[in-house]
């Protein structure tokens, strides 16, 4: 059975358990409905009764493709019944990375602040999605992925990390102090005059984040507001983030400005193509 995951007291139990909130819920590729199952789980728990069996939620990312990154195009559910969805083989990938469960030392910590039913079954659904027949160690990359997709903080971030590494889920080049001085890197790429934020190198931001600069797969993207301006190169097909250029507040919408801007992020040098609402395309013309 499943229920739409729109009950506000619901959403606020999900928030105080897991310390993040149930996002995305404006995308068509994130999951609108989730289980009864969990949402009792989350009402006995704030009841002080229950507790759910996973300490880190699902976390879902927007799918590269349906034929080899989409979770529900990959799960083959053809001719399964009630009495064999446990035999169901979930699949563990980038969109879709499968709940963290409780360590025994958590579960004694739960037990002692609540009271479990004896007798209670154990939800086939989860036993299915934690079982596989090849253990995925999170990359560098995968660690990055799942800490801003749950938009922690940087210690927040590393708590996280040490925790997976106590559950033997990190790959052995993974750190966990990653999270700790990563601006470092990126402030001496980054200059501040007046009220603009600039990239001074874009090619050095490239190499740190480890893309390749063509001209050609990358398009320029401004956002221009009443209270801020914002820069950002997009990559083509979408499958890396953006990559910040400029940043202003308090900057007027005027043509001086304009051009002031493409001189700091030297357009005529790049020449990337831009995309932009029919304001900004005003100024530029």
């Amino acid at each position: 059975l499943t229920t739409k995951f729109n009950a506000a007291s619901s959403k606020k139990y999900y928030e105080l358990y897991f310390g993040c909130k149930v996002g995305d819920q404006d995308n068509n590729w994130a999951p609108h409905i989730c289980c009864s199952t969990c949402v009792k789980r989350l009402t006995h728990w704030a009841k002080g009764s229950r507790h759910m069996r996973f300490a880190i939620p699902m976390v879902w990312r927007e799918p590269k493709d349906h034929s080899s990154d989409c979770y529900f195009c990959t799960t083959n559910i053809k001719g399964i019944s009630r009495k064999s969805k446990h035999t169901v083989k979930y699949p563990n990938l980038p969109s879709a990375v499968r709940p963290v469960p409780h360590t025994a030392e958590d579960e004694s910590e739960h037990e002692a602040h609540t009271e479990v039913q004896n007798g209670e079954k154990d939800d086939p659904t989860f036993e299915a999605s934690t079982s596989s027949c090849e253990h995925h160690l999170l990359t560098q990359g995968d660690l990055y992925d799942l800490v801003r997709d749950l938009k922690l903080s940087k210690k927040q971030a590393e708590l996280l990390g040490s925790r997976l590494k106590g559950w033997n889920l990190l790959q052995n080049a993974t750190k966990v102090c990653f999270f700790r001085n990563h601006q470092d890197e990126f402030q001496d790429l980054y200059s501040e005059e007046n009220d603009l934020v600039i990239c001074n190198n874009i090619c050095t931001v490239m190499d740190v984040l480890g893309h390749e600069h063509k001209t050609s797969d990358w398009r320029l993207f401004i956002d221009y507001s009443k209270t801020s301006l914002g820069v950002v190169l997009l990559p083509n097909g979408n499958n890396f983030p953006s990559v910040p250029l400029a940043y202003a507040t308090n900057m007027k919408e005027t043509y001086e400005n304009m051009k002031i801007l493409l001189e700091k992020i030297q357009y005529d040098k790049y020449c990337w193509t831009i995309c932009c609402d029919l304001k900004v395309t005003a100024l530029l013309m």
